[in-house]
């Protein structure tokens, strides 16, 4: 099992995947290499790519059901690269943060 822990996989929310058709390039690739289950983390609060909760939920929630209609053997999960900041620990408690795997409920 090989498991990618960092990706801008997301289509269109970040400096990573610019549309659906590019994001399922790289999960082919990635499959092809032998990855099993990706984590994708587009940046959030880092002041350029402020990637909100429910951008990154949506794009997470669209990439897996492309991923599973083209019958790819892989797991999308959501996450995000949280940058250091002043306000991360009253964001995350208000949970405006997604953390890897949102805490194992995925």
């Amino acid at each position: 099992m090989m498991i990618d822990t960092h990706s801008h996989i997301l289509p269109g929310i970040d400096d990573g995947a610019g549309d659906m058709a590019e994001a399922l390039e790289f999960v082919q690739e990635a499959v092809s290499q032998g990855v099993t289950v990706i984590y994708a983390t587009p940046h959030s609060c880092d002041g350029v790519y402020n990637c909100e909760r429910e951008t990154i939920c949506l794009a997470w929630q669209k990439l897996s059901e492309a991923v599973r209609k083209e019958n790819l053997d892989i797991r999308i999960m959501p996450g995000s690269e949280i940058r250091l900041n002043l306000d991360l620990l009253n964001l995350l408690d208000a949970g405006h943060l997604v953390t890897l795997g949102e805490g194992g409920t995925f």
